[in-house]
């Protein structure tokens, strides 16, 4: 089985989804790695929930439907054909808000 990933980063935020990137882990278990799956929480949540059902080739993410206003942590998976690896480290925390637009002339 593969090992974990580094931790995932947010790179877009808004006030219902989030753009979740990340990178291969280190150790790929001897065999390609073939998907991964990305679980998120609510920050003050203790329950982690996959959001795909089915590894993903891809290392990045858009995460829809989120709540707004509620702070979200990431981790990832990565998968090969031995199984699922363990996790990675949690993201930084990020709350599902728009982006602050900078104020316009007067």
């Amino acid at each position: 089985r593969p090992g974990p990933p580094d931790a995932p980063e947010i790179t877009k935020v808004s006030k219902e989804e989030m753009t979740v990137v990340w990178n291969v882990p280190e150790d790929d278990g001897g065999k390609s790695i073939t998907g991964y799956i990305l679980e998120k929480k609510e920050k003050r949540s203790l329950r982690w929930v996959a959001i795909n059902k089915s590894p993903i080739p891809e290392r990045r993410m858009k995460v829809t439907n989120l709540v707004p206003d509620h702070e979200y942590q990431f981790r990832v998976k990565a998968e090969n054909e031995v199984g699922l690896g363990d996790p990675s480290p949690p993201s930084r925390p990020a709350i599902a808000k728009d982006p602050m637009e900078p104020p316009g002339p007067p």
